[in-house]
């Protein structure tokens, strides 16, 4: 995934540049009850893993998410999700 799949964690919103896709965590909220964050239902999983092979048949992925510690836990879990399930990477 090298120079293909680039994680962003920042306070502003990123604008759309020429042959890049970008993807926000927002997209992916979890809805949670009482005060857990997650993590996401496997729905969401599907679709980021849907949305990042999409994009990456277009160009260079950014995937982009908040610097609140919540946002950026569920986004690192959605990019490990996509890395493992349909990249084939092991956990080890």
């Amino acid at each position: 995934m090298l120079d293909k799949l680039y994680f962003y964690s920042c306070k502003r919103a990123v604008t759309n540049m020429r042959g890049l896709r970008i993807i926000n965590s927002d997209t992916y909220d979890y809805d949670g009850y009482n005060s857990d964050f997650g993590p996401l239902t496997l729905s969401q999983i599907q679709q980021y893993c849907t949305d990042v092979k999409r994009g990456l048949a277009q160009g260079i992925v950014l995937h982009v998410c908040s610097t609140h510690y919540k946002k950026q836990v569920n986004a690192v879990f959605l990019l490990a999700g996509y890395m493992l399930v349909c990249e084939g990477y092991s956990i080890h």
